[in-house]
């Protein structure tokens, strides 16, 4: 499950009225995984933030990976790996 997933998931019980039997259905999740993630938001507001700055990081790390290995094949260096 990703992260957007959850954020969604709380989302969708939380904003839009939806049941979280329904919720976790559609996620194939168990209803105690929703109910958990739903709790944690309504525990701690700041849950929410947490979760869209942990995925904002992931994609700027991903990105920085990816431009740097763009930058090696620019100029020919040859990647790889040490065991």
């Amino acid at each position: 499950m990703t992260i957007s997933d959850k954020i969604s998931m709380v989302h969708d019980v939380l904003c839009q009225g939806e049941y979280q039997m329904d919720v976790a259905k559609r996620y194939q999740v168990t209803q105690a995984m929703v109910s958990k993630l739903v709790n944690k938001v309504k525990a701690n507001p700041d849950f929410l933030d947490e979760l869209v700055q942990k995925r904002d990081d992931d994609i700027a790390r991903r990105k920085h990976i990816a431009d740097k290995i763009q930058e090696l094949n620019n100029e020919d260096q040859v990647i790889s790996s040490i065991p």
